[in-house]
């Protein structure tokens, strides 16, 4: 019944019949928030205009579109115990490093916190070494970056509500380039 309850509070109907122990859910919540739109933080000139939103659907239906592979995974999460925000966990199978993919799933199930609102929450909790100057993370706006990032073999972390993805592990030198010197 728990279950029930959180998808009719997630705004999906829920269909019950007498003398049935299950329930049907459908989707029917309209989804709020804006529409996928230019960049703000990470403007680029020559490159693509798109940017990450706050609904995760989105977000991944954008990854997806440029990356149209069977081996795209993705991996879903519910964290916050009053939020119940989802977190998904994208990777390509067999080019991500199963042991980083791993890492990066205790990670996220270590975690017990009421509320995940944004994605400094997670990138503060799952960080390597939280006092190094040098990030262990990177964030971005871009779909074209994390994508470029997954065939690389990282880890992307997607965060409902928010419109920047988590890529992991971060090297150095992409903190070094800008958005238009990767065209």
């Amino acid at each position: 019944m728990n279950i029930v309850i959180k998808q009719i509070l997630a705004g999906n109907s829920i269909l019950l019949i007498d003398d049935m122990d299950h329930a049907f859910q459908f989707h029917s919540a309209k989804s709020v928030g804006r529409d996928i739109s230019e960049l703000a933080v990470e403007r680029s000139i020559r490159g693509p205009k798109e940017g990450f939103v706050e609904d995760i659907q989105l977000n991944l239906l954008l990854i997806r579109r440029k990356l149209q592979l069977p081996s795209l995974k993705v991996e879903k999460m519910v964290l916050g115990r009053q939020t119940n925000t989802q977190i998904n966990i994208v990777y390509l199978k067999r080019i991500a490093d199963e042991d980083i993919v791993r890492e990066v799933q205790q990670r996220l199930s270590r975690i017990d916190i009421d509320g995940i609102l944004d994605s400094p929450y997670i990138e503060s909790m799952i960080k390597d070494s939280p006092k190094s100057p040098f990030p262990t993370m990177f964030s971005t706006e871009r779909p074209d970056r994390v994508c470029g990032g997954l065939l690389d073999g990282k880890v992307a972390v997607l965060i409902d509500g928010t419109p920047f993805v988590l890529t992991v592990p971060a090297l150095f030198v992409e903190f070094l380039h800008s958005s238009e010197e990767l065209l």
